[in-house]
């Protein structure tokens, strides 16, 4: 045989049993597809009548849809059994679990039949480690009760009010975990006794303070109002409390929520950061009041009042006020205050006052006040004061010239968190003055006479912050002034801007005045929000003795609607305000603003 043609049949052969392969071969898994594993489609749980449907399948991995597995199936009965334990049914049984899969095997349904037994009550709670508290501290603190259906979720709630309590005396690193459930029973009924180990770890004091972001406000100012001391016991509240007091004092933009920081000797120290703020205020507002009859003009009235804040970063305050009432009437007041007097939480401050009553009278006012801050909200006052009043050139015969001198002690709790525009907290303040007023001889009286002299002032306002944006504020004020001869110069004025809205500045005189005032707000940032409101006031005149006042008694109201906006020139308030009886065309305009620079 010819060797090329030999060579040619091999070469052929070999071809041809390589392209038989080629053919007939096909991937493993074109030829072998496995059958899909099954999907759960549902539990079914029959006994169960204390733990609900809901909560068996919150317990289980195993949800609908999720790929059958055995062993995740074994797990979610051991998570069943625990989740029974954990609510006290330590005798619980499933009596049969079956897992009936679809006639294609492509789904399971998982069927369990349960009996849940009597439910454990707690039998007792034991504590170990404990030593800064007694055991009945502990327990009433941590609000379990012997006797109550046992529950590690209530255990652990208990728990957590025991750490608090550690937290609040002093106790940062205070832990605690149940170390041992001892179940019994007796007469047909479990009880769990549970045993609690507390590592109480040492007491912290909170030392020191570091002071960041004050460029002008002096660090004695900020670290004083800590009253650090010799050091406080840790309290996890402090930093808020800090922050708020931080807040009230209206030197600063902004506060962070100060932050604990460890020491080397385990002790803590406050890191507070602050941002400068204008710490001095331009307050000026302009109202219009409408002519009240035809042929007459109407007026405007005004006030102008400016603040130095943080004089030298010292926190020493200036105020100064200047306000037209009418055509004919201002006042003027002049305020300085030296806050923690010889580094103690003692503040003094003095006034004068001068009001010019048209052409009636003039009155002057100095007083001196000293506050005893007990806590960051509340402190209590005492103050003296002295009035003279000069009758003008039209006094009426309700005017005499006269001379007061007083004592006055005062309460005032402040929990806003901001003084300007607050969302939450409330000021509460009260003050009773009792004194002397000796009257020169006059049309009141033939000849001098020197009596008694009593007032009472209170203020409240409260603000509720509903769901944000809305916020619903509400006040209530009283005035109360109690001498034999009671005159003009004695009663209290109301009406305005800054009292009973929609009514000339001043308008209503007496001796008993109370005003409250309801407003909602709709916040729109962070000092702005659009308000309306309603007033009502009653204003009385109780005269008695030699005084020739008429007894007077009236229940005015006002309402309205107006804006605070804060803006780069400052912040605005524009309202309009209407009294009873008033139209669109008597309605009262009034504009402030509100600069800090």
């Amino acid at each position: 045989m010819n060797p090329l043609l030999k060579a040619s049949g091999v070469q052929t052969l070999t071809g041809f049993l390589f392209l038989s392969l080629v053919a007939s071969w096909r991937p493993a898994s074109a030829s072998q597809n496995p059958a899909p594993l099954p999907l759960v489609r549902a539990w079914s749980f029959t006994g169960n009548r204390a733990i609900s449907r809901d909560s068996l399948l919150s317990w289980v991995s195993l949800k609908a849809g999720a790929v059958w597995s055995r062993e995740t199936y074994d797990d979610d009965l051991e998570r069943i059994r625990s989740g029974y334990a954990q609510n006290g049914f330590f005798a619980m049984t499933i009596e049969s679990d079956t897992v009936l899969f679809s006639v294609d095997s492509s789904h399971a349904d998982l069927i369990l039949t349960l009996t849940e037994g009597r439910r454990a009550i707690v039998g007792g709670v034991h504590f170990r480690g404990a030593g800064a508290f007694p055991p009945p501290e502990l327990a009433s603190a941590s609000g379990i009760v012997e006797g109550d259906p046992f529950s590690v979720a209530e255990i652990e709630t208990g728990i957590r009010r025991i750490l608090r309590l550690y937290e609040s005396t002093g106790y940062p690193l205070a832990a605690a975990r149940i170390a041992d459930v001892v179940v019994e029973g007796k007469d047909d009924e479990l009880s769990a006794a549970v045993t609690i180990d507390i590592t109480e770890g040492p007491k912290a004091m909170v030392l020191e303070a570091r002071v960041q972001g004050n460029d002008r406000t002096q660090e004695e100012v900020i670290l004083r109002e800590i009253r650090l001391g010799s050091g406080r016991p840790f309290d996890p509240e402090m930093p808020r409390q800090v922050q708020r007091a931080l807040q009230r004092l209206d030197i600063f933009s902004g506060v962070s929520e100060p932050q604990f920081y460890v020491l080397e000797n385990g002790d803590l120290g406050l890191e507070i950061t602050v941002r400068e703020g204008n710490t001095n205020r331009f307050d000026g507002a302009v109202g219009y009041i409408p002519p009240s009859t035809e042929g007459r003009q109407g007026y405007v009235t005004g006030l102008i009042d400016v603040g130095f804040r943080n004089l030298f970063g010292t926190g020493r305050r200036l105020d100064a006020r200047w306000r037209r009432i009418d055509r004919l009437s201002q006042d003027l007041a002049l305020r300085y205050k030296e806050p923690w007097l010889f580094g103690l939480p003692v503040s003094v401050s003095g006034a004068f006052g001068q009001r010019k009553q048209d052409s009636s009278y003039v009155q002057r006012t100095f007083d001196i006040n000293a506050s005893l801050m007990i806590t960051d909200e509340l402190s209590l006052g005492v103050s003296f004061a002295t009035t003279s009043v000069l009758p003008g050139q039209l006094a009426v015969a309700a005017v005499t010239k006269n001379a007061s001198t007083g004592f006055a002690l005062s309460v005032q709790y402040d929990s806003r968190d901001r003084v300007l525009a607050p969302t939450e907290g409330a000021v509460y303040q009260t003050s009773y003055e009792r004194g002397t007023k000796r009257i020169e001889a006059g049309p009141l009286s033939p000849e001098a006479v020197t009596e008694t002299k009593e007032r009472i002032t209170a203020d409240v306002e409260a603000y509720f912050l509903i769901v944000r944006p809305h916020l619903i504020a509400v006040a209530a004020h009283g005035r109360d002034v109690r001498t034999p001869l009671l005159d003009v110069s004695d009663l209290f004025r109301l009406g305005g801007a800054r009292t009973l809205r929609g009514y000339a500045e001043d308008q209503f005189l007496g001796s008993r005045v109370v005003w409250t005032s309801l407003e909602y707000r709709l916040l729109a940032g962070n000092r702005s929000y659009l308000y309306a409101f309603f007033d009502w006031a009653y204003v009385a005149t109780v005269s008695g003795g030699q005084s020739v006042l008429p007894s007077t008694e009236v229940r005015p109201y006002g309402y309205g609607a107006g804006l605070l906006v804060e803006t780069v020139l400052g912040i605005v308030d524009v309202s309009v305000a209407a009294g009873k009886g008033d139209t669109f065309s008597t309605a009262k305009l009034h504009l402030r603003l509100v600069n800090e620079f």
